[in-house]
């Protein structure tokens, strides 16, 4: 059984080792991959959806259909505004992103300044094997957004558990702050919509990406650090290959 594990606490770390990674599997004949997104972490950027995706397909496809942000008013953006990591001042979020958006006439406006919103080309050493991905609740965000998007490749099936963000869209990006008048419990709210080019599934809408093998946790197994999911992919990936 030739099959790579591949754990993604953060990928901002993985900017420059994807394409070695993948060069290093193909060397080694490598017949399956896992990807494990388990836990907080994982995928934290768009970009990094699309530098990921690339390496499983094999002819340009398109992951976002778009990134939607409700105001261009900056004054909505108070003094508790986190500038990080979007800019270093209310001033350049204005002239960055705000004043770059574009009117939609439905209420809301486009975001279109970044390359992962069109085609996305394939990597050079894409790889075409059985892909599982390890989800939790846990996975979220980005991480849904490219556990989603892979989980409508053939070769893709994904296992343990629903994924704790939505399968088809997100918020997130520059955020404003406000505090509730009575407890005084601070709030960051959202402002970005990422949408994903996948069609919307009305039954499945609040919903995050169902595990094609549904795998359960149990308290005694977490309490113990039983990584039963992880024992579940590998016996599933020895079985699919007698099978082939």
């Amino acid at each position: 059984m030739k099959a790579a594990y591949f754990r993604i606490d953060d990928s901002r770390v993985f900017n420059d080792s994807l394409q070695t990674y993948f060069q290093r599997i193909r060397q080694r004949g490598v017949r399956s991959l896992i990807i494990d997104l388990r836990g907080e972490g994982g995928i934290r950027e768009e970009e990094h959806v699309a530098q990921l995706y690339s390496y499983l397909i094999t002819k340009p496809a398109r992951i976002y259909e778009s990134i939607q942000v409700k105001s261009n008013d900056f004054r909505l953006f108070d003094k508790d505004f986190s500038y990080k990591p979007y800019a270093k001042s209310l001033n350049q979020i204005k002239e960055k992103y705000l004043d770059r958006l574009v009117d939609s006439g439905n209420g809301y406006f486009f975001w279109q300044d970044e390359s992962y919103l069109g085609l996305i080309k394939p990597a050079d050493i894409p790889f075409t094997g059985p892909v599982y991905i390890l989800t939790d609740g846990r996975n979220y965000s980005a991480s849904t957004d490219f556990t989603s998007i892979a989980s409508s490749l053939e070769n893709v099936f994904i296992v343990g558990e629903e994924t704790g963000g939505e399968y088809r869209s997100y918020v997130s990006g520059a955020m404003f702050g406000l505090k509730l008048p009575n407890s005084k419990i601070g709030v960051k709210v959202a402002t970005w919509k990422s949408i994903l080019a996948i069609e919307e599934k009305l039954a499945n809408r609040g919903r995050g990406v169902m595990p094609d093998y549904p795998v359960s946790v149990s308290l005694d197994d977490f309490i113990a650090g039983t990584d039963v999911t992880k024992a579940f992919v590998f016996e599933l990936v020895a079985k699919n290959r007698k099978a082939r």
